[in-house]
């Protein structure tokens, strides 16, 4: 049986509590991470997440992605930057990427329509998760 090592993430106001096999890769930065560092760390997130294969391997070339993300997550809307990159770069039309966010921030909506301002036809929408009429 692997070995079992107890995680906490701080991720904007909220702390996520993790159990990851010793064999999980640890990353640690001193002050924030550069660009290119950043642009490794998300890399190597799709191409080895935990305990599913290849982000890559999951997309068909007719799925729509949707990229959900908290407001106050640490470099957040670079962080969804490079993820857009990574999906346009396998091809994935722009019209098929959605970016989500939640309904009561509109800094992170202005942070983010900034950080992605690029391609001014990338979907970006705010969600009430708790708006039975939101749902599809």
């Amino acid at each position: 049986m692997n070995a079992k090592t107890n995680v906490s993430v701080n991720a904007g106001n909220r702390s996520l509590e993790f159990q990851l096999p010793d064999s999980a890769r640890d990353v640690h930065c001193a002050g924030e991470p550069t660009d290119q560092t950043l642009r490794e760390l998300v890399l190597h997130a799709v191409q080895q997440p935990l305990a599913f294969p290849e982000l890559s391997l999951a997309i068909l070339d007719d799925d729509r992605v949707a990229i959900a993300i908290e407001a106050g997550v640490p470099r957040g809307p670079e962080i969804v930057r490079e993820l857009v990159v990574w999906l346009l770069n396998r091809s994935l039309p722009l019209e098929q990427i959605t970016v989500v966010l939640p309904s009561s921030a509109l800094d992170a909506l202005q942070a983010m329509q900034q950080a992605l301002i690029e391609w001014p036809a990338l979907r970006i929408v705010q969600h009430a998760a708790n708006d039975q009429e939101q749902l599809e």
